[in-house]
């Protein structure tokens, strides 16, 4: 994992080797109410910390983790590749009188999708070590949500330790390497969500290639997707190639005014901008040899792309 030590790592494996060989199960997690006591209990000598919380990064962490509400249908239906999986409304004519004219104008129904980007924590459960998260993990989590330096990288950012990219240090709340490519950890977390998407399609009876063995655009570009789901069924093609993007909510890559951006949240549709930037680069390329295309694009605090939801959905 990202920002995981392997010291830590080490430690977590060999406590559950050892409660494994004991032949217990894993000590249940004491409830809220036992936590917050302990927490107030001990907050006197800790109000320190608030001096390292930026509290505007934590409201805007807040916002990007509430429940998105997306149209099934978008305005527009060239907007979306499947349209035809949801129920469209019957074209009104504008002119046409109504039938009733006393009665009350209907409202339009509107079909929503609803993402909520904290319902994998549903799933966790202290008698599950496989959902189990290390000390580590769940201090990086944290403390990124609540707008505080991460241990391992804060001291990489006071010695401005280079990215293996070589064109930005490290920052403390790891808004660059979370989305450089040339970061293993920012690979890693690509290749875990193009994985469990593949599996997502097994799983409903689809062959799927995935990475070098997904097809490639005509020989002249020669561009080549992360998934593809073979005989997808979508009208006018064959198959669906799928290019995963992790997109970091805040600015981590930017060279205005030596970085003076980088930590600040973006303030445009970034999410938007990436799935654009991904259909110019191989949407057409695709339709030229009859497969249709699709960008799978989430954000590092959770947000997801309206085009992705609706693949999830279908």
């Amino acid at each position: 994992m990202l920002f995981v030590s392997s010291q830590g790592e080490d430690q977590h494996h060999s406590n559950l080797e050892a409660q494994q060989q004991a032949g217990d199960r894993p000590p249940a997690d004491p409830s809220q109410r036992i936590i917050t006591a302990h927490l107030m209990q001990c907050w006197k000598d800790r109000q320190y910390v608030l001096g390292h919380v930026a509290l505007v990064r934590s409201e805007e962490y807040l916002k990007l983790q509430s429940v998105q509400r997306i149209p099934a249908v978008p305005k527009d239906e060239r907007d979306t590749i499947f349209y035809e999986y949801f129920p469209q409304t019957d074209p009104v004519d504008p002119k046409a009188p109504p039938a009733n004219p006393a009665a009350p104008a209907e409202e339009k129904k509107v079909w929503n999708l609803n993402w909520g980007s904290l319902s994998w924590m549903a799933d966790m459960s202290a008698q599950r070590p496989v959902t189990r998260f290390s000390l580590d993990l769940w201090m990086s989590f944290f403390r990124r949500f609540m707008g505080a330096p991460i241990p391992m990288l804060q001291a990489h950012a006071v010695a401005r330790t280079m990215c293996s990219c070589k064109n930005f240090s490290l920052d403390p709340q790891g808004d660059h390497v979370l989305a450089c490519k040339k970061h293993t950890g920012a690979t890693q977390g690509h290749n875990h969500v193009m994985d469990v998407l593949a599996q997502l399609a097994r799983n409903t009876g689809y062959s799927v290639r995935v990475n070098h063995k997904v097809s490639t655009t005509a020989a002249a570009s020669n561009k080549q997707g992360d998934v593809e789901l073979v005989n997808f069924g979508l009208e006018g093609s064959n198959n669906l190639v799928i290019d995963v993007s992790i997109c970091c909510d805040h600015m981590g890559n930017s060279a205005v005014n030596n970085g003076h951006l980088n930590g600040k949240m973006h303030t445009n549709d970034y999410l938007q901008a990436r799935a654009g930037f991904k259909k110019r680069r191989y949407k057409d390329d695709y339709a030229a040899v009859g497969t249709v295309f699709a960008p799978a694009n989430v954000s590092v605090a959770g947000q997801i792309h309206p085009e992705f939801l609706r693949l999830l959905w279908v």
